[in-house]
């Protein structure tokens, strides 16, 4: 339990770093050799950030830490459009692992409760603006 909270953590702490890290890209006048770019600068790879990439990659990681806190759910095939797993509980309190137990879904019971479920479209919007190279920005921008 303790490496699932302090992983957990770990995954807060990104966030919150991705937050310190877009604030001061906003901050930035120059446009000099640029690993990540603001809307107003060019990146010194050459790849190409669409205006509001910054906003969207935040708007997805704002679902990413609400998930991480227990306010929005992870959508889990048997149980419904109005319910979900708790995602802090399961880092908290994880169980052994039983392949079938999840499969048919028993396992995941402990961790299912009713409220807003995410959708993915924070993640779509996301993919969308970058072109369908979501995955790709996504390890490049954390």
């Amino acid at each position: 339990a303790a490496e699932g909270a302090q992983a957990r953590a770990d995954f807060l702490k990104m966030i919150g770093r991705n937050r310190d890290f877009w604030q001061l890209v906003a901050t930035e006048t120059d446009n000099d050799s640029e690993w990540i770019p603001s809307d107003s600068q060019t990146a010194a790879l050459g790849f190409i950030l669409p205006p509001g990439t910054g906003s969207a990659w935040l708007a997805v990681l704002g679902e990413a830490e609400a998930a991480l806190n227990g306010e929005l759910l992870i959508p889990y095939p048997w149980i419904g459009a109005q319910a979900g797993l708790n995602l802090q509980r399961l880092f908290e309190d994880p169980p052994a692992f039983d392949l079938i137990d999840w499969v048919q879904g028993a396992g995941a019971l402990p961790y299912a409760e009713r409220g807003r479920v995410i959708d993915g479209t924070k993640l779509r919007q996301f993919n969308t603006l970058l072109l369908g190279d979501a995955m790709f920005f996504a390890v490049l921008l954390n």
